[in-house]
């Protein structure tokens, strides 16, 4: 259970928690009962039916990437289907060459970064990446699933089937096309779409925010990140806002 104990105070209408079951918890229909510590005007709950199944939960890996020659790939985004109880690791690794065909590099020149993406409670998505040396001809990486909880998970995609394109000249404030998917977004659920110029594909990050009414223009500055690396180093900053902000979260967009 996660916290070990669910609270909540007057004014509130709801509050919430996980419950997870370990790899090696028996395949059976439970009874969970609470302990109502305070609260004497309030009714004991009733025990909560938990069924502890063996579903194979799925990690969502990209199957097909792009990646610029002599540069880097478009950011790989790794989620899963479900929470893990404890953690499953997702990386990428070159394929094996075999005994028989010695000469058959299918990630030659192709270089997977040391990232360990460990999907967890605290840790709901990633993000993975590769380099492109000037000459790749590889065409292949694997993705590589592990940790505590890896048997009660399935990858997406076994591999990623790389394209490589010539790299274009950098460009200072590149645009980049954001539209709005009308047929599949709803009142609780905007769906946008984006096109990078070049590579054709890449990540969005959108984060709700609620500006000061105090707040100015020249207060509410932007930025186009040029990296991967600024984009991640962007994520943290601000979920480490959101976890220690106790009212509104300011404008960090």
């Amino acid at each position: 259970m996660n916290p070990d104990s669910i609270s909540a105070t007057l004014g509130d209408s709801d509050t919430c928690g996980n419950l997870g079951a370990a790899a090696s918890a028996q395949l059976s229909t439970y009874m969970v009962y609470w302990t109502k510590t305070d609260g004497a005007m309030y009714l004991n709950l009733p025990p909560l039916e938990v069924d502890v199944t063996g579903t194979v939960e799925v990690v969502n890996v990209a199957g097909a990437v792009t990646c610029a020659l002599g540069g880097r790939s478009v950011p790989i985004i790794v989620s899963a289907s479900a929470i893990p109880h404890t953690g499953v690791d997702v990386s990428m690794a070159v394929v094996a060459i075999e005994e028989a065909t010695p000469d058959v590099n299918l990630s030659a020149g192709l270089t997977p970064d040391t990232t360990v993406v460990t999907l967890s409670l605290d840790n709901e998505d990633g993000v993975l990446g590769f380099a492109c040396d000037a000459a790749a001809t590889g065409t292949q990486l694997d993705y590589v699933l592990a940790g505590s909880d890896a048997l009660s998970f399935r990858l997406s995609n076994a591999a990623a089937t790389v394209t490589t394109m010539e790299a274009l000249a950098a460009v200072a404030n590149p645009p980049l096309t954001i539209t709005l998917d009308e047929g599949t977004s709803t009142p609780a659920a905007t769906v946008v779409t984006g096109l990078c110029p070049g590579l054709g594909s890449g990540w969005m990050f959108l984060h709700p925010v609620e500006s000061s009414a105090y707040d100015t223009a020249e207060a509410s500055t932007r930025v186009m990140m040029a990296s991967k690396d600024e984009v991640t180093a962007a994520v943290d900053s601000v979920d480490a806002a959101v976890d220690a902000a106790e009212g509104p979260v300011a404008d960090m967009s």
